[in-house]
C-alpha cells in the first residue's frame, strides 16, 4: 500500500465539490445519472474543474498528474492497484473506494477521512459492518 498517494488522493477529495462526487461511479459527466465505466485514461480529458466531471474516490485520483497519470487502455482495478499498490475488491479497497459508500457516506470529505483512516490505523475489524451494516463510522469520531 503506498501511504503517501493514498494521503495526497484524501488530501485532493477534500477540494472537490459534494456536485462533483458520486461514490456509485467512476466517472460520468455531470448531470448523466448513467453509470460509465470509462477508463482511467479518459478521465484525464475531463477533470471536475474543467467540464465538471463526477467521480468516486479512485475516479478523481487521475486529476493529480504525474505518478497519478493512468496508462492507455488500463482498467480502473488495474490502475489501482498499479498506484496505490490496493488489489481491486480486497478489504481496503471496499474500506475506500467501494460503490456502496454511496448508501452510507457518499461524501468525499467522508472518502478522505476513510482513506486518513487506512493509512494511520489500518483497516478497522468492522470494516464490513460500517460498509454494509451501518455501523457507527470510526472515523467520523476522529472529526
Amino acid at each position: 500500500m503506498n501511504k503517501r498517494r493514498l494521503l495526497r488522493l484524501a488530501k485532493h477529495l477534500e477540494t472537490v465539490p459534494q456536485r462533483y462526487f458520486d461514490m456509485a461511479s467512476y466517472r460520468r459527466k455531470y448531470g448523466d445519472k448513467e453509470m460509465l465505466r470509462i477508463y482511467p485514461s479518459e478521465a484525464l480529458a475531463c477533470a471536475w474543474r474543467d467540464c465538471g466531471a463526477v467521480g468516486c474516490a479512485l475516479g478523481h485520483a487521475p486529476e493529480l498528474g504525474g505518478a497519478f497519470t493512468p496508462k492507455s487502455g488500463e482498467v480502473w482495478e488495474d490502475y489501482c492497484e498499479r498506484v496505490f499498490g490496493i488489489h481491486a475488491y480486497s478489504s481496503e479497497w471496499d474500506w475506500m473506494f467501494s460503490w456502496n459508500w454511496g448508501k452510507m457516506d457518499n461524501t468525499p470529505k467522508g472518502a478522505a477521512q476513510r482513506i486518513r483512516w487506512l493509512a494511520k490505523n489500518g483497516l478497522p475489524e468492522d470494516s464490513e459492518d460500517q460498509l454494509f451494516w451501518g455501523a457507527p463510522l470510526c472515523y467520523r469520531s476522529e472529526t
